[in-house]
């Protein structure tokens, strides 16, 4: 085979998503000619799909020293640095490819992205209008603005476009067969209506809210979750059956996303159903944690939890190590800290030079109905944006959510509390991985919350 032949061949496996096919095609180009740029650069691309991330820089690297301004090579190397969770180093790369390709969309869609991963909406939305004007059906293009309208707040602007996140390119939502045809919020009375679960746990117990709203619309409703979240979501007003996430798919006449009833409520900023707890409480597990815990007895008791899931995209941002939050915390006095990490991130712990005591309650994870009663016994939650959160805004548990600079949608921009949670106050970075400003104003707060309990 020539070489516009392996080049071809290799192309069309990565276009089908196929890499350990490809990867032959441009291996043997670079047995004949090492510095090929084009193999190097198809081999890169390829070595992405396969998530390792660090051989594909090394394969750029040698071809950024070759082509230094080659447009696909740069571009190619975006990617790769955002995959690196560097998207500073992205816009260089992408501002490069754009020299000798300024209208090319691709190109201009990447450097749209890098740029709202940098905090530069601005210009980010700017793109994204302009791809979305030049009449192109791009998913991608419509989800990752309606995330730009979203963290500003714009919801009922946004939604639209949040609906297209199974067919954009970078969210990895597999399509799936839903029983019955796509609810559009009105009445069906005679009917049956499936609401399917949706990526993580918090976002499912964030959207759980609206079961209860939409209740009078179908003659039933049968709520897929996920199986932590079962034993919760069984009390929650509006629900007929609950099924679990991985089972066998109902009978329906109609189904709906439970990501998608914000934009099916014409839910806006203004108006976010923020009645809360709407999951029931445990009072006689609140009692026995307490008990348990030791509350009551004067210390302001304080869950803590530093980190997410580290299969999450962005964890290396929202998570912070326990060595930096144990030293914001310590020497507080009359305070006593309970861990409720779990996974592997607890590991971290026993590891850890710290000088604050830090009782474990979760050694082991444990059901999530448990983990909210032990919540309900503590005075106070720190915790990362993670599932418990979620979890104890819901219950209208005092939280206190700490967040990245460049946030999550949900959490909005500037301000110290958000319409989802009355219950949750929200410490952010003022600079990306500024984590020791948040801790300092943490310590300053919790201070204050000892002051006011006297």
């Amino acid at each position: 085979m020539s070489f516009e032949q392996l080049l071809r061949e290799g192309n069309r496996w990565i276009e089908s998503e196929d890499p350990r096919q490809a990867i032959p095609c441009f291996v043997q180009i670079l047995q004949s000619d090492p510095d090929h740029v084009v193999a190097l650069a198809g081999l890169a691309k390829a070595t992405l799909q396969l998530n390792d991330t660090a051989s594909a820089w090394t394969m750029l690297e040698m071809a950024l020293a070759l082509a230094p301004d080659d447009p696909d090579v740069n571009n190619t190397a975006g990617y790769a640095q955002m995959m690196l969770g560097a998207p500073e180093k992205a816009l260089d790369h992408y501002e490069r490819a754009l020299r000798s390709r300024p209208n090319d969309p691709g190109v201009l869609l990447n450097l749209a992205s890098a740029l709202s991963d940098t905090g530069a909406y601005d210009r980010a939305e700017q793109i994204y209008a302009r791809l979305i004007a030049e009449g192109r059906d791009d998913a991608t293009a419509q989800y990752n603005h309606a995330l730009v309208m979203l963290v500003h707040g714009r919801l009922a602007e946004a939604w639209p476009g949040f609906e297209r996140r199974r067919e954009a390119a970078n969210t990895g939502l597999a399509r799936r067969e839903m029983p019955g045809r796509p609810w559009d919020g009105s009445e069906c009375p005679d009917e049956t209506l499936f609401i399917h679960a949706e990526q993580g746990l918090g976002d499912n117990l964030q959207f759980v809210r609206y079961l209860p709203i939409i209740a009078g619309r179908a003659k039933r409703i049968i709520l897929e979750a996920p199986e932590a979240l079962i034993d919760l979501f069984a009390p929650v007003i509006g629900i007929d059956a609950l099924i679990p996430r991985g089972g066998p798919l109902p009978a329906a006449d109609r189904h709906a996303s439970i990501m998608s009833l914000p934009a099916l409520c014409g839910t806006t900023a203004e108006t976010v159903p923020a009645s809360v707890p709407y999951l029931a409480l445990d009072p006689e597990g609140k009692a026995r944690w307490s008990a348990r815990l030791g509350t009551g007895d004067g210390r302001l008791h304080v869950g803590l939890v530093w980190a997410g899931n580290p299969d999450h995209r962005r964890d290396r941002e929202r998570s912070i190590p326990i060595e930096l939050m144990a030293d914001g915390l310590r020497d507080l006095p009359d305070c006593a800290f309970h861990a409720f990490q779990v996974g592997a991130p607890l590991s971290r712990l026993a590891a850890a030079d710290i000088l604050v005591e830090i009782d474990v309650l979760f050694p082991e994870l444990g059901p999530l109905a448990e983990v909210s009663a032990a919540l309900q016994a503590v005075d106070l939650l720190i915790t990362v944006d993670t599932a418990l959160a979620h979890l104890a805004g819901s219950l209208a548990l005092p939280v206190w959510t700490l967040i990245t600079r460049v946030p999550d949608w949900r959490w909005m921009l500037d301000c110290p509390d958000t319409p989802w949670y009355p219950t949750m106050r929200l410490f952010r970075q003022p600079a990306p991985g500024d984590w020791q400003s948040v801790m300092a104003d943490l310590r300053s707060a919790l201070s204050e919350e000892q002051d006011a309990r006297l």
